[in-house]
């Protein structure tokens, strides 16, 4: 009976004390493991060249403009620590969920990982505005909100009348 690969240690590619990544969510292909803890150190150090050349065309505008307008430097001298909160892989891509955490604490954001060639791209994802104290808090945090479904209207009233047409009697009526 063959045995399921074991995840990959990810406590050994870490380099960047800031980065946490519980071994929990640790995938079994260890590029993409890699590829998590270069983008969450990268993000750690303010690294806008390691950080912009993963990124999809979309997430790079959205940098681009954070970097004009001198957010980016902003947002990311603060950072304590960025961990990996969820991990849903499969063979061709993964979600992501990474906690931000800084002074006034630690939010949530979501990204989707798909390979392209030998690479692994990372586009945001929208995700529900989800904070706590600590960034370790966050651990399992749903990347999507929840669906609530409505209640349905009730249907239209119907009345009907023995002296209209009979194509007209079950047409919605309103009621005085």
């Amino acid at each position: 009976m063959a045995r399921a690969p074991e995840p990959v240690r990810v406590a050994e590619i870490i380099t960047d004390p800031r980065v946490q990544f519980p071994q929990k969510f640790a995938p079994v292909n260890e590029s993409l493991a890699r590829a998590v803890v270069a983008f969450a150190s990268d993000l750690a150090a303010g690294d806008v060249e390691g950080f912009q050349s993963v990124l999809d065309a979309p997430a790079r505008s959205t940098l681009d403009l954070l970097v004009e307008g001198g957010e980016w430097t902003r947002a990311t001298a603060s950072i304590q620590a960025v961990r990996v909160v969820r991990l849903d892989a499969s063979d061709t891509g993964a979600d992501l969920g990474l906690a931000i955490q800084d002074g006034n604490g630690a939010y949530l954001t979501g990204w989707r990982i798909v390979r392209s060639g030998e690479q692994w791209v990372f586009g945001a994802i929208a995700t529900p505005a989800v904070s706590a104290l600590t960034a370790e808090e966050l651990d399992g945090a749903a990347l999507v909100a929840a669906v609530v479904e409505q209640p349905k209207a009730p249907a239209a009233p119907t009345l009907t009348q023995p002296d209209q047409p009979a194509e007209r009697r079950n047409e919605p009526a309103f009621i005085n």
